[in-house]
């Protein structure tokens, strides 16, 4: 796992900027705690970060391949598509799960950042 417990102050966490993610449109504004990559081989959590999507921007459909991803919504409105590429409106409060080998994609519809959790594990 994870070598230590371990607090991660915001204004410590730089920003780092993912332009057109999975083809999707703009910029995915993140601060992450586990960057890719990062984390030991052994342990479960491989991504953690807190994400933002201005307006009209998009992670594109993706499928995870070899691990599984959790979104949990702060603030903002979007637009998810599900693994069926059914779409869902999603907002503060509301968390998705995108099993391993199933797709998902999000888009922020409102006027404002969308901002939220993105966990990846394995």
């Amino acid at each position: 796992g994870l070598a230590e417990a371990k607090v991660y102050k915001s204004g410590d966490i730089p920003e780092t900027i993912r332009e057109k993610v999975a083809g999707g449109q703009g910029n995915l504004i993140c601060k992450y705690a586990v960057p890719a990559g990062s984390a030991p081989e052994d342990s479960a959590l491989q991504v953690i970060g807190i994400l933002k999507l201005e307006p009209g921007d998009s992670v594109g459909f993706h499928q995870h391949k070899e691990n599984e991803e959790t979104y949990i919504f702060i603030s903002g409105t979007g637009l998810y598509k599900d693994n069926d590429e059914k779409e869902y409106d999603v907002g503060p409060g509301d968390m998705t799960v995108t099993s391993k080998g199933q797709f998902h994609g999000l888009t922020n519809t409102g006027k404002e950042p969308l901002v939220f959790v993105g966990v990846i594990a394995k």
